[in-house]
């Protein structure tokens, strides 16, 4: 952590796993902010349609839920384990303690909330 902080701040190159940490940290709110700067600022629609009615849509919803799936993120991350590869395994475990840290934000949002590998 402490060299992702550093290259963050500006300092020196960040070391192998710092990167996939930081994108797999990154990478399940993707959707949520192309849907959101979709919605808004092509369609022009308010933030109150944004989640009443774009959100809800299967796509969105299996998109952003998916980026969310404990299952997905530590399929992952085993299979990261199984090929050898540390940037795999680093960044499906970023993944995977993310979508835990939405636990408490998220957590009702959706029937079967973030143990939904699709639907």
């Amino acid at each position: 952590m402490g060299s992702v902080c550093v290259w963050l701040l500006g300092g020196g190159a960040p070391s192998l796993p710092a990167l996939p940490i930081l994108a797999g940290a990154i990478a399940p709110d993707v959707p949520i902010v192309i849907l959101y700067l979709r919605e808004r600022y092509l369609r022009g629609l308010p933030e109150e349609r944004i989640w009443r009615e774009s959100y809800q849509r299967p796509f969105w919803l299996n998109l952003i839920h998916g980026a969310h799936s404990l299952p997905l993120a530590l399929a992952g991350a085993l299979g990261g384990l199984a090929l050898g590869s540390a940037a795999l395994t680093a960044f499906f475990a970023s993944v995977f303690l993310h979508a835990l840290a939405d636990l408490p934000v998220r957590g009702g949002s959706s029937p079967s909330g973030p143990w939904r590998a699709c639907r």
